[in-house]
């Protein structure tokens, strides 16, 4: 047996002593019919409602809410108001949440102040870029491919847009040009924007409130989207194409003419040459880049010795003695002494000979 230590049966007694000391004051305590409490338990207020503090419900009776809550004000029908929530206000407030104590319905904190309203100038956020903002007297040059050049209004030569430097704020006066196969977007105050592929010379001609007016001395192939703010393009010395509300193309074709097609609903409008024409939807015109308002003579014109009579429609233009030439719409004709020709203008009912009869 070991030096220390209680004997295996002074163990034994021990236990069975405290087992029999436990059963007995529980049997006790049961025979009462009540567990052991504090003799001195902590007084208990009464806010007039019957409600502890610390209870849930404590907070409905505050607000007023007894469930189920119907609104007292309707005489006719007691509408239900929905169940009612033992979850504070301010419960799960981010950021600034403040609930230290469950149930707290004390205010999170000042509110928030508004957030003022974005400005209609404000640059895009793509844009990093000072000054006034987006006005009406400026536009925005974004390249996308290839070597796009600027000339500013107070540059003398062009400079071309680096890789790294692909957006630029500009004013009228600017031209920009592609010498290969570049492609750039013009965007414009009001949602405008003219896109740009291909060998092209743009000059930036008038920016102000009303209009922007642009003009394209050389160009591949162009779409421009116009919203309310009207847009001009200029094309070569002869074609004016005003459009709003609208979406037109340009396309360069292999004799040097370009297409204008009004690809939408919207206003589309061309002055050539003094006469102003509506183009509509899904309608295109051939227009003459190079041809000035002067060099195409609308009315028939003649010079020699030549007599010109009209016949309905038709005018007839003889040669007398040596002969002459005739001149119109673009065409010369020359008529030997004795010689006939006869123009039909295959529209209208007016001779274009009209206003040059002669015996």
């Amino acid at each position: 047996m070991p030096p220390h230590g209680d004997p295996p049966m002074n163990r034994t007694a021990i236990r069975l002593l405290a087992s029999i000391v436990l059963t007995t004051s529980f049997c006790a305590a049961q025979r009462q019919g009540r567990y052991p409490v504090d003799p001195n338990p902590p007084q208990q207020r009464d806010d007039g409602a019957g409600l502890l503090p610390g209870s849930p419900f404590r907070t409905l009776f505050q607000r007023g809410e007894v469930p189920p809550v119907f609104d007292g004000t309707d005489s006719n029908a007691r509408r239900f108001r929905g169940f009612p929530s033992l979850a504070p206000e301010s419960f799960g407030a981010y950021p600034g949440g403040r609930l230290p104590l469950p149930f707290d319905t004390r205010p999170a904190g000042p509110p928030p102040e508004p957030i003022p309203p974005r400005s209609k100038n404000a640059w895009p956020s793509w844009l990093d870029v000072e000054g006034d903002g987006f006005t009406s007297s400026v536009a925005i040059l974004a390249q996308s491919s290839d070597y796009v050049w600027v000339k500013e209004p107070e540059e003398s030569v062009y400079t071309p847009l680096a890789p790294y430097d692909r957006y630029r704020v500009v004013q009228a006066g600017t031209e920009v040009d592609v010498r290969g196969g570049g492609h750039f977007q013009a965007y414009f105050h009001g949602g405008a924007v003219v896109r740009v592929l291909g060998r092209s010379h743009l000059a930036l001609v008038l920016l102000d409130d009303d209009v922007a007016d642009l003009r394209f001395d050389q160009l591949s192939h162009v779409f421009a989207f116009a919203r309310e703010r009207l847009i001009r393009i200029r094309v070569g010395a002869g074609a004016v194409v005003d459009l709003r509300n609208a979406r037109v193309s340009f396309d360069r074709q292999l004799d040097g003419s370009v297409i204008c097609t009004n690809e939408t609903r919207g206003e589309v409008s061309l002055d050539l040459n003094g006469q102003r024409i509506e183009l509509k939807n899904g309608r295109r015109v051939r227009l003459l880049p190079g041809v000035t308002g002067t060099a195409v003579a609308n009315d028939l014109s003649f010079e020699g010795e030549v007599r010109i009579v009209s016949e309905g429609r038709v005018a007839r233009a003889t040669g007398v003695a040596r002969g002459g030439t005739v001149t119109w719409s673009g065409a010369r004709f020359r008529i030997p002494g004795g010689g006939v020709l006869r123009i039909d203008p295959l529209s209208g009912k007016k001779s274009p000979a009209s206003s040059t009869d002669n015996p």
